[in-house]
């Protein structure tokens, strides 16, 4: 897993760091054209999956099994997948 990069703006009114942080970022996204990278963007921590009813019954009562909500389990087993995959 790479490191989380860290950067600071400062300057003597909110106005100032405003347009620091702006100029960090238009820097940052020049950065990503000149190497042809994607820039990283935040995700909101939530996304939808559709299932059938039956699927969904499924998942519930092995989240149940484990004493889990379904959020808990379904994050549980979602993060172990993905560990796995990129292992």
């Amino acid at each position: 897993m790479k490191a989380l990069k860290i950067f600071f703006v400062e300057g003597p009114c909110v106005a100032e760091m405003k347009e620091a942080l702006k100029e960090a970022v238009e820097d940052y996204l020049n950065w990503c054209e000149k190497r042809g990278k994607e820039p990283r963007k935040p995700l909101p921590g939530k996304f939808l999956v559709r299932m059938t009813p039956q699927e969904h019954r499924l998942v519930a009562l092995a989240a149940k099994a484990e004493r889990l909500s379904l959020n808990e389990w379904a994050r549980k087993e979602v993060l172990e997948e993905a560990r796995q995959a990129l292992a």
